[in-house]
C-alpha cells in the first residue's frame, strides 16, 4: 500500500506505549492518526461557506422535485420552525450516507447497501498516545484511538435494521471490554463515560457473509445512465479516510457533465483549521490570560471550556440548538457527561436572551439528560453508577425536574 512502515521489539513498543501488554511479541509502527470528527465537521462547513455555499441545519429533505424525467431540485422541511420551502438544483447529488436509501426511494429507485452498526467505548482518560490496532486480519474489538482527553475503543459490526432507533448492547460492551483488554490488560480496571454507535453504508456483496468481508470502497451512481431520471447522482460506500476523495470524485463527474473546465483543487487545499493544534499547556495559560479579564469563567471543569468560547460561538449567529453548541466545544464529553455543565450552559444563554436557541431551559435539559442516558446506560458501573445517582439526586431533589415546570418564574425561557 505504499504506507511506511518501521519494526518494534517488544521493548521498543513498551517504551512508546507502556500501557501495553508486556506479553505482546512485537509491533509496527505507522503514520496513524486521529481526527476531532466535530470539528472537521465544522471546518468542512465553513470551507464551504468561504467558497460560496449556504449550508442549512436542522433541514431535511422531504421529497424530489420532478421536472418531466429529470430531478430538478429537493423539498425540504425545517426541523425547527416547520417551514416548508423548495431548493432548485440543476444537479442532486445524494450524498447521505446510510440514509442513502430513504432519498433514493422518493424517485422511486434503490441499491443494494448492508447498513452494519459499530459500536464504540469512551473512557474516562486517555489510555495511550498513539493509535493501538491489533495485528490481525480486519476484526471487531481491535482499535483504540486516541481522542483529546479520552480514548475511543472500537468496533463492532452488526446489521442495522432501523436507522433511527439502536442502542449499544451489554453484550457488545462486555465484548469490545474482553478483546481489548489483550492489548491493554488493565482495561477491565477503567471508567467508562459513554458508550455510543453508527452506521456504515457498506456495498451489498453477495459473496460476503460477514460484513467486515464488505469492501468500504465506494460507488458513484448516475441514475441518469441506469434507465433513472437525469440530474440525480449518488455517493455512497466509503468512510472517513477516503471522504475527500469521494467528494472529488463526485464534483469532477458533474463539472464533466456541466461542461465546466475547472482543476480540481480538494487533493491540495487545507481546510480552514488544519495545522491548528493546541496543548494542555497552551490551554491552561489561555485561561490564566483571560481570568483577570472577567472571561475566565469556566463552564465546563471536566474539560476546561471558558465561557468565553461559548460566547465566541454564540457571536457567529448559527446558534439554533443546544447541539450547536455542543458540537463545537468539549462541553459535556467530560466525566459528568453535562451533569454539572450543561445547566451552566442554559444559564447563559438565558442571560444572552437567545430566544432563538429551541424550547425552554427545562426541556432543553430534560431532553439532553435523556439523550446522555442513551449513551451513559451501557457502560453504568462502579464509581459512573454513584456518580450518575448523585447527578439524579440533585436534578430531581434539588432542581425538581421531574414537575415539568419553571423551578423559578421565567426560568423556561432559553
Amino acid at each position: 500500500a505504499g504506507i511506511d512502515t518501521l519494526p518494534l521489539s517488544p521493548r521498543e513498543a513498551l517504551s512508546l506505549e507502556p500501557r501495553l501488554n508486556p506479553r505482546l511479541i512485537g509491533a509496527v509502527q505507522v503514520p496513524d492518526g486521529a481526527i476531532d470528527p466535530f470539528t472537521l465537521v465544522v471546518e468542512n462547513a465553513r470551507d464551504a461557506e468561504s467558497r460560496g455555499a449556504h449550508i442549512l441545519i436542522h433541514t431535511e429533505v422531504t421529497d424530489l422535485i420532478r421536472d418531466g424525467v429529470r430531478i430538478a431540485g429537493v423539498r425540504v422541511r425545517d426541523r425547527i420552525t416547520a417551514e416548508a420551502f423548495a431548493i432548485a438544483a440543476t444537479w442532486v447529488i445524494n450524498a447521505t450516507g446510510a440514509w442513502a436509501n430513504h432519498i433514493l426511494r422518493m424517485a422511486g429507485l434503490q441499491i443494494g447497501l448492508a447498513l452494519s452498526k459499530g459500536s464504540m467505548l469512551i473512557t474516562n482518560t486517555r489510555l495511550s498516545e498513539r493509535v493501538l490496532n491489533r495485528c490481525h486480519p480486519p476484526a471487531s474489538g481491535d482499535i483504540i484511538v486516541p481522542n483529546d482527553t479520552v480514548s475511543i475503543l472500537g468496533t463492532t459490526s452488526l446489521r442495522a435494521d432501523d436507522l433511527e432507533h439502536y442502542e449499544v448492547t451489554p453484550e457488545e460492551v462486555t465484548f469490545l471490554v474482553d478483546e481489548l483488554s489483550r492489548m491493554i490488560p488493565d482495561l477491565k480496571g477503567e471508567r467508562f463515560t459513554r458508550a455510543y454507535a453508527g452506521v456504515r453504508p457498506l456495498l451489498q456483496s453477495e459473496e460476503a457473509g460477514d460484513d467486515r468481508m464488505i469492501s468500504r470502497g465506494f460507488t458513484l451512481i448516475d441514475h441518469g445512465s441506469c434507465s433513472g431520471p437525469e440530474g440525480l447522482v449518488t455517493i455512497t460506500g466509503g468512510k472517513l479516510m477516503t471522504y475527500r476523495l469521494m467528494a472529488e470524485k463526485t464534483v469532477d463527474f458533474i463539472c464533466e457533465r456541466m461542461g465546466l473546465h475547472v482543476p480540481c483543487s480538494t487533493h491540495v487545499q487545507r481546510l480552514p483549521g488544519a495545522g491548528q493544534g493546541h496543548t494542555l499547556q497552551d490551554r491552561l495559560l489561555r485561561l490564566r490570560r483571560q481570568a483577570p479579564a472577567a472571561k475566565g469563567e469556566i463552564l465546563c471543569d471536566c474539560e476546561l471550556v471558558p465561557r468565553e468560547a461559548v460566547d465566541a460561538i454564540l457571536r457567529e449567529g448559527k446558534v439554533r440548538e443546544l447541539q450547536d453548541i455542543l458540537h463545537r466545544t468539549r462541553l459535556a464529553k467530560g466525566t459528568c457527561q453535562g451533569g454539572f455543565c450543561v445547566y451552566r450552559l442554559l444559564g447563559l444563554l438565558n442571560e444572552r436572551h437567545k430566544a432563538d436557541v429551541s424550547g425552554g431551559s427545562n426541556l432543553i435539559l430534560k431532553a439532553f439528560l435523556e439523550e446522555r442516558w442513551r449513551g451513559i446506560r451501557p457502560v453504568l458501573w462502579g464509581t459512573s453508577l454513584k456518580e450518575e445517582e448523585l447527578i439524579e439526586s440533585i436534578y430531581k431533589g434539588l432542581f425538581n425536574l421531574t414537575s415539568g415546570e419553571p423551578v423559578l418564574p421565567g426560568g423556561g425561557g432559553a
